[in-house]
């Protein structure tokens, strides 16, 4: 089986590679490039999904299953890619359009209309007591002055009737927030003005998308990370992400082991736990154990949600929505359990089995295809940096989400579509101005 498992995989990712008409990065590699290295290591590694880190006995026909369920999403985007290879080949519309430098007055007023629109927003926002309340915890929260005990009452119980916070706050935070914030500092980035740039990024990232939780600054940083990137194109390349995702890998290897390793420091003396390998698990081990608990849930304990699992359908249907990444863990770890997001074909394979997860893959793989060619056409290299930093690290989601969710709740429907309507307005502008030199 590790034979075959093998050769899948490297079908896979060649499939990826022969896929692209040149080394530049696009936003699909994103993913590409983080599901190889989060999901494949416990694939090939271990496929049995049980671990000292997670302590469960998960059944050997549900890792099989697991396994036939992996190779043939894989298979599924195999197929995508090699199709996408040969119409781009065929089809000179596909290829990516002459991008074109807007000039640095032309640029600061994208920036200055972005930071109005944020500034508004805020005003806006800041007439709402839940808001102002929220984000002064969100600071104390921030600067460390946010006990344990209240950072836990705020989470689980506070504020789950204020609309502007669990809903506007919450929908805006991956759509239209990072829209508005990569062109708020793109001026300065592209004028080199990085320190100033990661000024301005904080003050907008603390006035709106922060939360109490460290992931939206893990997003936002790479928000800014990638727009900075993007003014060296040598290093934007597919080659150069591989590595970068490669020694992100290993620095996160790292941290965790230091982090386990104080956290954990009388069993580590006594020879009970080893940080390093507890790092190694948790990293590589744990996304794909995930996957093989869906294989023990469906349809062994629960049946499949079917149309429930989507909660636009469920309403019409008048029924209650499924939640698959919340049934998982209260079935396999027990209630209160939280949630294990799941890559996002997953959701398929939890609605209608291995045909569910097959069209699944298909049809998101096919939705990345898409995104690079709406980003291909794109004309303007500021808007294309805005593509490339925001739809290429939410595209990330994609890895624990299911693809309805990325689509509605973390841009990957909307923003594209923004960003083109965007680049469209300033061909519009920059043939009226034209017009009128004339």
């Amino acid at each position: 089986m590790i034979l075959i498992k093998i050769f899948v995989v490297c079908l896979f990712a060649g499939a990826w590679w022969r896929s692209k008409i040149s080394r530049t990065v696009e936003p699909s590699d994103f993913f590409f490039i983080s599901f190889l290295v989060i999901y494949v290591p416990g694939f090939l590694g271990n496929p049995s999904g049980n671990s000292a880190y997670n302590q469960l006995a998960l059944s050997p026909l549900s890792a099989h299953n697991a396994e036939i369920g992996l190779s043939l999403a894989m298979m599924a985007g195999t197929l995508l890619l090699i199709m996408r290879r040969e119409v781009e080949r065929r089809v000179p519309f596909l290829s990516p359009s002459p991008g074109r430098q807007i000039s640095s007055r032309r640029h600061a007023s994208v920036s200055i209309i972005a930071i109005s629109l944020s500034v508004f927003l805020v005003l806006a926002l800041a007439f709402d007591a839940s808001y102002r309340e929220y984000k002064d915890y969100v600071l104390q929260f921030f600067s460390m002055r946010l006990s344990g005990r209240a950072y836990r009452f705020i989470r689980v119980y506070w504020f789950f009737d204020s609309f502007v916070v669990n809903s506007l706050l919450e929908r805006a935070r991956y759509t239209v927030f990072p829209i508005l914030y990569v062109l708020s500092i793109s001026y300065l980035v592209a004028r080199g003005r990085i320190l100033a740039s990661i000024l301005c990024a904080a003050l907008f990232f603390l006035l709106l998308p922060a939360s109490l939780s460290k992931l939206p600054l893990v997003i936002y940083a790479g928000y800014l990370l990638t727009l900075c990137l993007t003014r060296y194109p040598k290093l934007l390349t597919t080659g150069w992400l591989v590595v970068m995702g490669c020694l992100a890998s290993m620095l996160l290897i790292a941290g965790l082991s230091l982090l386990y390793h104080f956290q954990y420091a009388g069993s580590v003396a006594a020879g009970k736990v080893f940080p390093v390998d507890l790092a190694f698990q948790r990293l590589w081990g744990e996304p794909y154990s995930i996957v093989v608990r869906y294989y023990e849930t469906y349809p062994k304990i629960l049946p499949f949600t079917g149309w429930d699992g989507i909660s636009l359908f469920a309403r019409l249907a008048g029924h209650d929505a499924r939640m698959p990444d919340l049934e998982v863990p209260n079935v396999i770890l027990g209630p209160d359990a939280g949630s294990n997001p799941a890559v996002f074909f997953l959701a398929g394979y939890a609605a209608f089995g291995q045909l569910g997860l097959a069209v699944c893959a298909f049809a998101g793989f096919a939705g990345l295809w898409l995104i690079d060619i709406i980003g291909r056409k794109l004309h303007f290299g500021v808007v294309r940096a805005a593509y490339i930093a925001v739809v290429g690290v939410n595209i990330l989601f994609l890895n624990q989400i299911a693809l309805q969710t990325a689509l509605l709740t973390y841009g990957l429907g909307l923003i594209p579509l923004a960003l083109l309507v965007v680049d469209l307005a300033l061909r519009y502008t920059e043939g009226s101005a034209t017009v009128r030199a004339g």
